[in-house]
């Protein structure tokens, strides 16, 4: 039986997890040194729970629509640090800003034809994925 990564997890008001400590194989926390009853005396809504179960919700709370922005918001974002993934193609270009937001989890940039945009996701989301991601929130914000 594999054993998955444990972490003790306290939601707050906004509904994101935040992670406390990781258990230890005694079940304590591994920076705390408490148990689980320990820790809820600071956190009442403590939880334990599967730590890339946690990224994932921790992500989708932080991941956003795309919205759009003006060219020089654009602009000032490709120059003020070096660009990650930068792709350029006729149709559109992207890229991911340096600085993370959270993790994994950055500001995506975005041009497609005349129009630019941003919104945050994982940094390593490929330019294809950016590009649907922006199609279709154009096609959202047809009239119909």
């Amino acid at each position: 039986m594999e054993l998955k990564h444990q972490v003790f997890v306290n939601v707050n008001d906004a509904g994101y997890p935040e992670v406390i400590d990781q258990m230890t194989t005694e079940g304590k926390g591994l920076y705390s040194g408490e148990t689980i009853e320990e820790i809820r005396q600071r956190y009442p809504k403590i939880e334990l729970r599967d730590f890339d179960e946690v990224i994932e919700q921790q992500e989708a709370h932080l991941r956003t629509s795309p919205e759009m922005i003006s060219e020089d918001q654009f602009n000032d974002a490709l120059e003020m640090l070096p660009p990650d993934n930068w792709v350029r193609t006729p149709a559109g270009e992207s890229f991911a800003f340096a600085e993370r937001y959270s993790g994994r989890m950055t500001t995506i940039y975005a041009r497609l034809g005349r129009t630019y945009w941003r919104f945050i996701d994982v940094a390593n989301l490929g330019h294809m994925a950016i590009m649907e991601r922006i199609g279709a929130e154009v096609k959202r914000r047809l009239p119909a």
